[in-house]
């Protein structure tokens, strides 16, 4: 559904919230512009019910931003924002080149990626441009690959991915 939020678990059978099993929460804002990662600890409202030292409260573990585009005039522009080992971290998406012969929008994948989608992307570091974090690429229907490295953890590229593929409602 157009939207919804992500619930990251490690087992589909039994799955409960708070349980060994659950990871994180990816949360969409209402336009499907923000999402942000919440790792497994309890929801700051609730806390207040709680001893602090019974329950963590939850983590905010990145911020994935959309520049709205909800008539597809332009390539999508994607921000990726959280906190590293050497405090804040920003990573943004290369913009993509037009191609002339091709007539689209194309990325230099390095043979890592096979069909053109909007949902295909490089992330680099706003501190180091030329050095890639993460690409994003389709390589047959409903099939897509995915390259990161540090700073990126596991679970902040599956988030970033998820969001890629998931609709929006102000980004075509």
């Amino acid at each position: 559904e157009e939207n919804s939020p992500f619930i990251i678990g490690l087992d589909e059978e039994g799955f409960c919230r708070y349980s060994e099993n659950y990871v994180g929460i990816v949360q969409p804002n209402y336009w499907g512009t923000a999402f942000d990662l919440w790792d497994w600890g309890m929801h700051e409202d609730h806390m207040k019910k709680f001893d602090s030292t019974f329950v963590k409260q939850r983590e905010k573990l990145v911020h994935i931003k959309y520049e709205r585009n909800f008539m597809g005039e332009c390539p999508r522009a994607l921000e990726v924002e959280f906190e590293g080992p050497n405090g804040k971290t920003i990573l943004y998406n290369i913009p993509p080149k037009w191609n002339e012969s091709s007539n689209c929008y194309t990325l230099n994948f390095f043979g890592r990626v096979k069909k053109a989608s909007a949902r295909n992307f490089i992330l680099v570091s706003e501190d180091d441009p030329e050095n890639t974090i993460m690409m994003h690429g389709k390589e047959a229907s409903n099939v897509f690959n995915v390259d990161f490295r540090d700073p990126l953890s596991v679970l902040q590229t599956f988030a970033v991915s998820l969001v890629a593929i998931g609709k929006k409602r102000m980004v075509s």
